[in-house]
């Protein structure tokens, strides 16, 4: 079952080689969707959907800001050569508030911190997810193993301080 084809790219759903700008188009559809509430070519179809997020026409609510459409217009371009990418991303001017450097040295303070007791708190998830059977992960079973012959493609930091602290 496909999850989350919302976010795939023109590119890989016409089953062209992809790289990079596939990252991009995924980003503009992450803040697309957290500005709206949906991703920008959303359908509950997803012969729909595909076709939409192929050929439909970027639409934007009256409020959004027009740095925010600029920015998004560029993430979602079509065309993987001329969608906008890196160093250009970082210089937009929906960023211009964002000091890269203070960022990229985990210097700036998040305006609101949820509030966790500790980094298996899940009490700031909806219960939909957390109640979700685990399909993709590896679960509670590498976390408690020595056996590091285990193919995880992730494992997160915290794993290796359980035994490296």
């Amino acid at each position: 079952m496909l999850e989350y084809i919302e976010y795939l790219a023109p590119e890989v759903l016409r089953g062209q080689g992809h790289s990079y700008p596939v990252d991009w188009w995924s980003l503009g559809t992450l803040i697309y969707e957290m500005l709206t509430g949906l991703p920008p070519f959303y359908s509950k179809h997803i012969n729909v959907m595909y076709q939409k997020i192929l050929n439909a026409q970027l639409t934007f609510p009256s409020y959004m800001s027009e740095d925010a459409k600029n920015l998004l217009e560029g993430l979602l371009t079509r065309d993987a050569e001329k969608r906008l990418a890196g160093e250009a991303v970082r210089k937009h001017p929906f960023f211009k508030d964002i000091d890269w450097e203070k960022l990229d040295r985990k210097e700036i303070e998040p305006i609101w911190k949820p509030p966790v007791k500790d980094d298996r708190d899940t009490t700031q998830i909806d219960d939909y997810f957390t109640q979700e059977k685990p399909t993709d992960s590896p679960g509670e079973t590498y976390a408690h193993s020595n056996n590091f012959s285990l193919q995880f493609s992730y494992i997160p930091d915290h794993f290796f301080l359980q035994f490296f602290p």
